[in-house]
Order: structure tokens, then sequence, then C-alpha cells
């Protein structure tokens, strides 16, 4: 089918109208909630003290340096200066955070430290957090551990990076596990629309009054400017808010897990990182991973009991 120009344009001006009204009805339901954006700073060489990716990490060598399930070191993969961060609660706003996974080539191959059927097990991998930061440490101290970057052929974070945070807004999206029912209760109230098939696509519906060789063709990349539609990407580089995930959330709906602690996606790298393979940090086929904590556990600083995964595509 021929369409003419001002067609096209009506017909996606539609389907965005669409989109943009049930993404403010969703909201409207299930409110954005607030969480620390990050983001890369390549103007700065951060120090052991700094909110960063990778590199040598802050430790106080008083304390044993956490070890895998082999006795191996571990590399660090994030640590997050609180005293840096603008304050958010339940965040701490002090101390440091840290997480690291194991530097054994065979666990991080077979899954970046995770254990899949007890994936609150931190066994090859571990939270840590130093609710003071001694900035008289000498960075030397800490010369001796090993670094993600240092054994980039198989680490998730590829080169160490300083990190500009800030507080922002997250919303929900469509891999979250109520975002069908608010979607369909959305399309119903501002439509009249019934939708019945318990696998629909939010894509197929919004564009269902296109033709379908034409809205085949546009796909659902028509929407990658809305989070609430375009899934996982480089935005979700967060700490609290809503996850977003490459195939699905696999907690219960009753999972004491409840708040989002840390996510870090793949992260693409510019001709500026200098590294070969275009990324400066890459879970499995381009994916992401999460930390999922208990909420007063949080309130408590209380980081022994959490749940960590990745997925990818």
């Amino acid at each position: 089918m021929e369409l003419s120009k001002e067609e096209i344009s009506k017909l996606i001006g539609n389907a965005f109208e669409k989109a943009d009204n049930i993404s403010d009805e969703i909201k409207r339901q299930c409110p954005p909630q607030q969480c620390l954006r990050f983001s890369i700073n390549r103007e700065k060489q951060p120090s052991i003290f700094d909110s960063k990716l990778g590199g040598k990490p802050y430790w106080n060598t008083a304390m044993p340096y956490p070890t895998d399930e082999k006795g191996l070191p571990m590399v660090l993969v994030i640590q997050l200066n609180m005293e840096q961060c603008p304050q958010l609660q339940p965040l701490p706003s002090k101390g440091m955070i840290q997480f690291f996974i194991s530097s054994d080539e065979e666990i991080i191959c077979d899954g970046y430290g995770c254990n899949y059927d007890t994936p609150n097990l931190q066994t090859n991998y571990r939270v840590v957090y130093h609710n003071e930061v001694n900035y008289n440490l000498d960075p030397n101290t800490v010369s001796q551990y090993p670094t993600c970057e240092e054994l980039e052929d198989y680490t998730p974070v590829k080169k160490e990076c300083a990190l500009n945070v800030e507080i922002d807004e997250s919303c929900i999206n469509l891999s979250c596990k109520k975002f069908d029912s608010l979607f369909v209760a959305a399309a119903k109230k501002l439509y009249n629309d019934d939708i019945t098939d318990p696998f629909f696509n939010a894509d197929e519906y919004l564009m269902k009054d296109m033709p379908q060789e034409f809205a085949h063709k546009i796909g659902p990349g028509l929407f990658d400017i809305n989070p609430m539609y375009n899934g996982p990407e480089e935005f979700n580089f967060q700490m609290l808010g809503f996850p977003a995930f490459e195939q699905c959330d696999e907690r219960d709906d009753n999972s004491k897990y409840d708040t989002l602690l840390l996510q870090i996606p793949t992260l693409a790298s510019t001709e500026e990182d200098n590294l070969d393979d275009g990324y400066l940090t890459i879970w499995g086929d381009c994916g992401s991973m999460r930390i999922f904590i208990n909420s007063n556990d949080l309130k408590q600083c209380s980081f022994s009991d959490v749940l960590y995964e990745f997925q990818c595509y």
C-alpha cells in the first residue's frame, strides 16, 4: 500500500500521541521514582577515593580483602563514594559502596560471579560498605590488588573511568512485571480498547492502525525515544528507581529484595577511550547487571544479603 507523506506523518503522529497519552496515564497510576543516575566522566582521572568503574579499589588494609571460592583476590567493578553523590534516601550519605567479582577467568565466563541457584550467595561476588573513608590512606597500599582492566579479555569492565552522578527520575518500563497490567488499564480507560491477549506487544498495539507492511517496516524502533517502551539501554546506569531487564524480572512477587541497589548496563566506548572492542563495560551479549536489596537492610547499611544477577539478549 502506497501512502502519501501526509498520511505517513498522520499515522506516526497518532501513534506517538497514543504512546504519550498511555505513558502519562501509567505514570499517574505508578509515579516515577527518584534515582541516582551515572555517566562517564572522561575529564577526570579517578583516585582510589573517587566514584568510578574499575581500577584499584579503596581498601582499608586492616580488613581482609575479598576473595572468591578459589581463594583468589577479587576485582573491583564499581565503587561509589557516597560523600561525592547527591544525597538520596535511603542510600547512605557517607562512606563507600563497592562491588567486586572473582578475578578467575572460568568463574567470570560462567556468569560474572553470579550463582543462579542461590543468587544471594556472595561467594564469587561481594558487596562491601565502608562506613568511613580514610582519605589519609596511602594509595600505594592497594597496588597489589588486581583490576578488571588488567584482565580485560574476560572481565566486564574494560577501563577505569570516573563517574558523574546526579539525581534523576526513573519510570516503570515494559520489562517490569506491573507494566502490562498498567498498559491494559490505560488503553481501556483512554481508548476503550480491550486488550485480551496475555502476550500482547505494546509496540504492535501502538501501531495497530497502520498498514501491516508499513508498521513492520518501521518496527518498534519508532518509540526508542520513550524510556517506557524502548527497554534497557545506557540510560539505565543507576541506583534506586525501576530496574530494566533484557529478559524478565525473575523475582517472586513477594520477594524481600524490593529495592534496586545498582544497575550497570553495557556501555559503548568512544575513540577517546582507545579500546579495541568498542565497550567500556559489557555483560554477556550486551546485557546488564542488577543488585537488589531489602529496603530495611539498605536503611541500616547492611549489605550482606543481596540478590545479584545479570541478563543479556
